[in-house]
């Protein structure tokens, strides 16, 4: 995993979440203002390039897993004085399927090549675009199912845009109205269906074939506590959604589908990776100023994998009051005698 680390995280490691959390690469920014505490890290699918910003709104592109420097170039701040924007407001990162990068700053969106850290197009006012009539926006945006094209939303409206990267227009054939209340959207690996997130917190899966009025397939699923749960899409339409004590495995081409894992207690959750491992801290830890979350823990939902270690501890087949208070269904034979 990718984590910030020393003084106001001015120091980038690449760490193992498994083993002695061995540290494979790490590199010092050399920078006069760190990272903001709320910008987030970006990786691109192919978790070959990662991206962060310092000095408010320089973008730095390093390889994985080595860290080594591929470009830095410099993203539009967000005008001062402009409402809700702040000197240090984060920098939306989103990565396209062809490596390049997209940044949204207030409500300035830019393209850029990565290996060169050329600006392809000219910058995009999204408020020049009249997708809404708020005073004050908050824009978000990701990558659209259509090449060449950036999906747009705003907090707290129905519906997904979609602006062409060359020309700055909106693409009106591509409007989709989905919930009334967005606070984020994503196209699975399947472009057939997204995925929703809105204002309380409510995660939904939507169906949204070319031609088709968009639909739900599945949920509301939540409420999910900000920094406190994990989405992932591992492959095609399937969909991962884990919160408090609960991981469910959803897939939107199958709604009928559904593999629930439970667990003893709140996990705090906070990453999937591929789809059967979860980053969380699920423990509290008593501070001289009250409690904590404890370290990050992974958590691999692999019952195979459990039962071979459950029957290394225990050297032998389990008895009946041991087997009455586990899940029905057991095998007649759970572990060698």
């Amino acid at each position: 995993m990718l984590v910030r680390t020393g003084a106001a995280g001015r120091r980038l490691a690449l760490v193992e979440t498994e083993g002695v959390n061995r540290v494979v690469a790490e590199v010092t920014n050399k920078v006069e203002t760190p990272p903001s505490k709320d910008q987030l890290l970006a990786v691109n699918g192919s978790e070959t390039l990662m991206a962060d910003v310092s000095d408010e709104s320089r973008v730095t592109v390093r390889r994985l897993p080595s860290l080594e420097l591929v470009s830095t170039f410099t993203a539009v701040r967000p005008a001062p004085g402009a409402g809700r924007q702040k000197e240090n407001e984060p920098v939306a990162l989103d990565f396209q399927s062809d490596g390049r990068l997209v940044t949204l700053s207030g409500t300035v969106v830019e393209h850029w090549d990565t290996g060169t850290g050329r600006r392809l197009n000219p910058p995009i006012d999204l408020g020049d675009l009249r997708l809404t009539s708020r005073a004050e926006p908050v824009y978000g945006v990701g990558e659209h199912r259509v090449p060449g094209v950036i999906a747009v939303y705003v907090h707290g409206e129905p519906c997904l845009h979609a602006v062409d990267l060359k020309t700055g227009r909106e693409r009106e054939d591509q409007l989709l109205t989905l919930g009334d209340d967005l606070l984020a959207v994503a196209f699975l690996k399947d472009r057939r269906y997204l995925s929703v997130l809105t204002t309380g917190r409510i995660v939904e899966l939507w169906s949204a074939e070319p031609g088709k009025p968009a639909r739900r397939v599945l949920g509301p699923l939540g409420p999910l506590e900000p920094g406190e749960f994990a989405v992932g899409n591992p492959a095609d339409a399937d969909f991962i959604v884990a919160y408090g004590s609960t991981a469910v495995f959803l897939k939107a081409d199958e709604p009928s589908y559904r593999d629930t894992y439970k667990f003893g207690g709140k996990q705090g959750f906070v990453a999937t990776t591929d789809g059967t491992s979860f980053l969380g801290t699920p423990t509290l830890e008593r501070t001289a100023i009250g409690y904590t979350r404890s370290a990050l823990t992974l958590t691999r939902l692999d019952p195979a994998r459990w039962k071979r270690h459950i029957c290394k501890v225990l050297g032998r087949g389990l008895t009946a009051d041991e087997r009455n208070a586990l899940p029905a269904q057991l095998p007649a034979t759970v572990c060698l005698p």
